[in-house]
């Protein structure tokens, strides 16, 4: 059992360095949103101790991944910040067998009176789940972007949409990278 505690204290570690630093955040800055001592952050990364559950959860809101995650035994969070990330969703999407999806482009698309630029799109089809996420998304996005709704609202929106389609399975998630 202390073996297993270790490797949870060492994963638990190494990814909140990751996230820490991926997201630029110091671990003084870190230690004062959590309200702990910059050692204890200090000590999380070296795998030397494991945060209360309370902190674990804060932990894990503030860098929006699972503590399932963090503690080694959940998928990797897929964030995109390349272009090397688009391209491999793309290649996981197409090689996909349960989601049928088509890849579009077009470069005679205009947008106000603007001169023609490069659309692509991606079509999923014969999938009512997604054709209502993707309708429902871009409906309060435009909201966001036209100001009728704030941040707030879109966040909340979100949240309440993630736990809509959580227990809604994919015949083969495992094909999915995020």
């Amino acid at each position: 059992m202390q073996f297993e505690n270790d490797n949870i204290k060492i994963s638990f570690g190494q990814k909140l360095k990751r996230l820490r630093k991926e997201n630029n955040v110091s671990q003084a800055t870190l230690a004062k949103i959590l309200d702990v001592n910059p050692a204890t952050i200090s000590a999380y990364e070296k795998g030397v101790n494991l945060p209360s559950l309370p902190v674990a959860y804060q932990i894990a809101t503030h860098f929006n991944v699972s503590i399932d995650w963090l503690c080694g035994i959940g998928i990797e969070p897929f964030s995109i910040k390349t272009y090397s990330d688009i391209f491999t969703l793309l290649v996981a999407l197409s090689e996909n067998s349960e989601l049928k999806c088509e890849f579009n482009v077009d470069v005679n698309r205009f947008y106000s009176n603007s001169s023609p630029v490069p659309i692509a799109s991606i079509s999923f089809i014969d999938d009512d789940n997604i054709y209502n996420i993707f309708k429902d998304f871009s409906k309060m996005k435009n909201n966001l972007d036209d100001d009728t709704i704030d941040r707030d609202i879109f966040n909340y929106w979100i949240q309440k949409h993630k736990e809509k389609y959580q227990d809604k399975k994919i015949t083969n998630p495992d094909d999915i990278p995020f």
